[in-house]
């Protein structure tokens, strides 16, 4: 991963207020937590048990909506 290298901004006090940063690393960040909030919901949704169906199941119950 590249080294980012942010520029605080301050107050009058000297407490930071902001940061400014370059606007590829600010992508690559967004692109970071996009990808990691991907891998939760697909880490979430492979440990839950699904009922699985059987071809057979599926097209028996098309038949019943018809």
């Amino acid at each position: 991963m590249k080294k980012i290298v942010p520029k605080f901004l301050f107050d009058v006090d000297g407490n930071k207020t902001g940061v400014l940063l370059k606007k590829a690393d600010f992508e690559a960040i967004m692109e970071a937590l996009e990808d990691y909030h991907d891998y939760k919901l697909v880490k979430k949704r492979t440990t839950k048990s699904h009922k699985t169906y059987t071809t057979q199941e599926i097209l028996a119950e098309l038949d019943e909506k018809k």
